[in-house]
């Protein structure tokens, strides 16, 4: 930051504001993160709690109907198959195979929560593939258009793209063009140059490269 004159000032002062958004963006990002984070191990520890209370309970059946013999009878099938689905069994002599359709809607039903606690576990956002995708969508929106098309067959996008795409501020959006560029498969970015003879003196802004063959729209 410079601070000569007072258009620097007022610079500075943009600069300021502009990374006081970003901090309180940020540290929303991080609130909500750490907030569904939070969720989803007290939905784990609720889980692993039933879980090992369900597991000590048919241990505890076990034990007590187990016969003395090396093979368990109907009336040891019928008890923990009892316990497990949850059954009325008026005659623990009958054939324990007729309960297959409760033991299978117990496996449907466990086989459900793990697969909520593992969406649980990613259920915190990427977010670069969010901007990704953002920025996509406005690549594929202004491919046609004289500034963003080039002869090499990439779009190219600038920081004010950037910012319409993300919503954040200039300083990170710049940023955000280098790390795209670096990250995603077909994409590219080319810095920023202030005037010189190797460029005719003209800047060179900072823009994103993207080559919407390698992403082409679904659908």
């Amino acid at each position: 930051m410079s601070i000569d004159g007072p258009f620097a000032a007022e610079e500075d002062v943009d600069d300021i504001e502009a990374l006081r958004r970003q901090l309180v963006e940020l540290t929303q990002r991080v609130e909500d993160a750490e907030r569904r984070a939070e969720q989803a191990e007290r939905r784990a520890d609720r889980a692993e709690r039933a879980a090992h209370a369900h597991s000590a309970h048919l241990r505890a059946v076990l034990r007590k109907v187990q016969y003395n013999t090396s093979k368990p009878g109907r009336d040891t099938w019928n008890h923990v198959l009892g316990r497990l689905c949850d059954l009325d069994i008026e005659d623990y002599r009958q054939d324990p195979m007729q309960h297959l359709p409760a033991v299978e809607r117990v496996g449907s039903a466990v086989q459900r929560h793990e697969s909520v606690i593992e969406e649980q576990g990613r259920a915190t956002p990427d977010p670069m593939a969010e901007n990704w995708e953002k920025v996509l969508d406005v690549a594929r929106n202004v491919s046609d258009q004289p500034d963003h098309v080039r002869g090499d067959g990439y779009t190219q996008l600038f920081w004010k793209d950037v910012q319409s795409a993300t919503g954040h501020g200039d300083r990170h959006c710049k940023r955000l063009i280098e790390q795209l560029g670096e990250t995603f498969e077909g994409a590219d970015w080319i810095p920023y140059e202030s005037p010189s003879p190797a460029n005719n003196h003209s800047v060179v802004k900072k823009r994103l490269l993207i080559d919407l063959d390698v992403w082409p729209e679904e659908g």
